[in-house]
């Protein structure tokens, strides 16, 4: 048999070993807190080469009528910086007229199809397209995920054949149009009602499970609707960049700037 005096020893080693691990086990829940930042996920989109993104508008009027809408934008950086953006068909592929913002002589411009063939554009000041990312793909109109603050993994599942980790989250109403407000340069304007029964938005998050990159967002502006209907987007990576082609120039009347 094995002395008393030992065993006592033996009994304090393994206990320590195990608070030290639940200590490590701690340590590493806290350092893999979950957060999302707009400007991260749109810094890192915007310094590839290429990639495509939809935007679907979801909204249910009380009635039941259903108004759904996709638009797919697609980025390419050779052999100049550009941006098509179309109304798309997920199930059959067909897009809108597309329009574009391109550069041209180190200056943005946004193009639209005007008629017969011919096209317009207006210089734009000050467009990057980080910003337009910011404005247009993995934020909550315009607001940075990181108002968000209590994201909790919600399973997962297989997004565009990649298993991917869900992540659901919450803010106020009220502090989202805080900042909405501070972001337009605006004065916020307290809401009649108690800004309390303004209700919470949520989020969604898919995230691919090996490289960790940001796959969709999906946020539901419902409690701001004024008809009480339900209005929720979602902002996808889509796995075809389409090649496109920005009018030449003998095409295109040059009109006012957009600051």
């Amino acid at each position: 048999f094995m002395p008393l005096h030992k065993n006592k020893k033996i009994g304090l080693v393994l206990l320590s070993l195990a608070l030290l691990a639940a200590a490590f086990l701690a340590v590493s829940f806290r350092a893999s807190s979950v957060s999302f930042s707009s400007e991260e996920i749109c810094s890192g989109l915007s310094s590839q080469e290429s990639f495509s993104f939809l935007k679907t508008y979801y909204y249910e009027h009380q009635n039941g009528e259903i108004e759904e809408n996709t638009i797919r934008n697609t980025y390419r950086a050779t052999p100049s910086e550009a941006i098509e953006t179309c109304f798309f068909n997920p199930d059959t592929g067909e897009t809108s007229p597309p329009q574009y913002y391109a550069k041209d002589n180190g200056s943005w411009f946004f193009y639209r199809y005007d008629k017969d063939d011919t096209w317009s554009r207006e210089k734009l000041e000050n467009f990057t397209v980080k910003d337009y990312l910011m404005t247009s793909s993995f934020s909550i109109s315009g607001v940075d995920l990181q108002i968000v603050n209590d994201w909790k993994q919600a399973g997962t599942e297989t997004l565009h054949k990649q298993q991917a980790v869900r992540f659901d989250g919450t803010c106020s109403a009220e502090q989202y149009l805080k900042e909405k407000a501070r972001l337009n340069g605006e004065a916020y304007v307290e809401p009649s009602a108690d800004p309390a029964e303004l209700g919470t938005i949520r989020a969604s998050v898919w995230v691919d499970e090996a490289s960790r990159q940001v796959l969709q967002l999906q946020y539901d502006l419902s409690p701001l609707t004024q008809s009480g209907g339900t209005d929720v987007i979602t902002v996808t990576l889509w796995d075809e960049t389409a090649p496109f082609e920005v009018p030449e120039a003998a095409e295109i009347s040059d009109s006012q700037v957009i600051s």
